[in-house]
């Protein structure tokens, strides 16, 4: 037992028949990592983050769900509630389902750095309608994969509800994805390729333009996914939207971009990023880090930041310009929703596809 006062706490948002001690006792070895069903904030969470500020707790880990009320405040008014003098940092964590979040911040304070040695984390479930707290055993290896799944139960695709065409029907759930607080980076998307050894290779990447040709990303040409692309130009491209048991799907044809598209796009971009296009041999093997760095630093001073950095001619766009795209919703028992628009001739046909 230690009286010395621990260097990271534990707050969750939860309903106030549990005091605030029972899930963090600052003179017990052992720190509960706790999630409930409800998600309504309470006094206990702010009696928590006092306590620790009056302990000299150098971090706080606030943990709320999506409709807790301590979620639509910010950090600032928080902090004026708090007692005056030194505060610590306090980090918040938006949690959707109960179990999910339980085990994905058990593991993350239990390898935390701040986390004192010697302390043993436990996982509890808080249950509102009993009002017991319960120990939740949380797998900890690889060798528990099989176990690992999910039921997909969120919505429902159905034929009816499509748009008119692909692109209104992606702009629609992308938009949805976009609004998204557990989406970190909807237009994240992993484009695979292979070249003309037929070996495929694939790598996620950021969408920057999306019309009815095609879904645009930016890359050094010389890359192995540019490489790819000019040997065979065929590729696929997957919006893994995990979180709204989402994904989109698209594949056909690659091809590059108009040189004035690639401009325009390299022009909006940060100065750091412009520098970088031109210092890094993406995909290539290098000696060090430091050689970048070195490298970025001789093109900083040639390039300042009050001039014009111009576009590496082996730097640009490249199009998927889709034969397909499909749209696939989660759905019970593996019986996913997938819809597909083919492309065939001159139109588009809509056709289901077996989970």
């Amino acid at each position: 037992m230690s009286s010395e006062a621990p260097r990271t706490a534990i707050v969750t948002c939860m309903d106030a028949r549990l005091d605030a001690f029972q899930f963090f006792d600052p003179f017990s070895e052992v720190v509960h990592v706790i999630r409930t069903a409800g998600g309504r904030v309470t006094g206990d969470a702010m009696r928590g983050l006092a306590a620790s500020c009056a302990m000299g707790t150098e971090r706080v880990i606030v943990m709320h769900h999506t409709d807790c009320a301590m979620a639509k405040h910010s950090d600032e008014q928080i902090r004026q509630l708090l007692p005056s003098g030194p505060q610590p940092e306090i980090e918040f964590l938006t949690i959707g389902d109960p179990l999910e979040a339980l085990t994905r911040d058990f593991h993350a304070v239990r390898s935390s750095t701040l986390l004192p040695e010697g302390i043993e984390v436990q996982a509890m479930m808080f249950d509102l309608e009993t009002g017991e707290a319960s120990e939740v055993e949380i797998a900890d290896s690889v060798g528990d994969l099989g176990e690992m799944r999910r039921d997909y139960r969120r919505a429902a695709l159905d034929e009816g509800w499509l748009a008119a065409t692909w692109l209104e029907q992606f702009t629609l759930w992308f938009d949805e994805a976009r609004a998204s607080e557990e989406i970190v980076e909807p237009n994240a998307m992993v484009v695979a390729t292979a070249g003309a050894d037929a070996r495929p290779s694939a790598r996620t990447v950021l969408l920057k333009a999306l019309d009815e040709r095609g879904f645009v990303f930016n890359t050094n040409l010389r890359s192995r996914k540019g490489r790819e692309a000019g040997e065979n130009p065929w590729g696929c491209a997957v919006f893994p939207w995990h979180p709204v048991e989402r994904q989109a799907i698209a594949g056909g044809r690659l091809e590059r971009v108009d040189p004035a598209e690639s401009d325009a796009y390299f022009a909006s971009r940060p100065y750091g990023a412009k520098i970088s296009a031109h210092v890094s041999p993406q995909s290539q093997p290098i000696e060090s880090r430091a050689q970048l760095e070195q490298r970025h630093a001789e093109l900083e001073a040639r390039y300042p930041p009050d001039g014009e950095v111009p576009r590496p001619e082996h730097w640009g766009g490249l199009r998927l310009v889709p034969e397909t795209v499909e749209f696939w919703q989660g759905r019970p028992n593996r019986l996913h929703d997938r819809l597909r628009f083919r492309r065939e001739g001159e139109g588009w046909l809509v056709e289901r596809l077996a989970p």
